[in-house]
């Protein structure tokens, strides 16, 4: 698949996700923009914790030696 094939799939499922929240819910976002904000942060954070400690020590170490 093409970049813009998957880039579109992508924003598709975000946007499936805001059309299916619960109207009268607490946390329901009614902002679009708000709503696509809070979607990547909680991606980032998912991503965060499948890192392993060490591996992400290591990488953390390697970027820093670049830095030098």
């Amino acid at each position: 698949m093409s970049k813009n094939h998957n880039y579109l799939l992508k924003n598709c499922a975000v946007l499936w996700h805001f059309i299916i929240q619960p109207i009268f819910h607490q946390a329901t976002l009614l902002n679009p923009f708000k709503f696509w904000h809070v979607y990547q942060l909680r991606e980032r954070l998912e991503k965060s914790w499948d890192y392993d400690a060490i591996t992400l020590l290591e990488r953390c170490l390697q970027i820093k030696n670049e830095a030098k």
